[in-house]
């Protein structure tokens, strides 16, 4: 039972550190597609925006992630999840960037 408790607790704290990397990685991708399209860079912005939608399918396979991140949703930029999944939320958030650069 000490070993399964220990076991647990490992992966509880696994899982914390992924969703602490996962806040960091897309935060400092959204301040660098704000720079990217601000300055035209249209190719290096997708680039990024890839790398974030990829970033969201992820979340698809780790519901114990996901689960953590639906909490931390300022941190990530988006308002709170309406029922729909985290991923999902966030996908939504880049579909909103993508059309805010169409008007140049």
């Amino acid at each position: 039972a000490v070993r399964a408790m220990t076991m647990e607790r490992e992966l509880r704290i696994d899982a914390v550190n992924r969703a602490n990397r996962f806040v960091a990685d897309w935060q400092a991708r959204a301040r660098l597609l704000k720079r990217l399209e601000r300055s035209g860079d249209d190719a290096a912005a997708s680039r990024v925006k890839d790398g974030m939608t990829r970033m969201t399918r992820s979340l698809q396979r780790d519901p114990q992630l996901e689960s953590l991140l639906r909490n931390r949703h300022k941190e990530l930029g988006i308002g709170p999840p309406k029922g729909a999944s985290l991923s999902h939320e966030l996908q939504g958030y880049l579909s909103r960037s993508r059309s805010r650069g169409l008007g140049r």
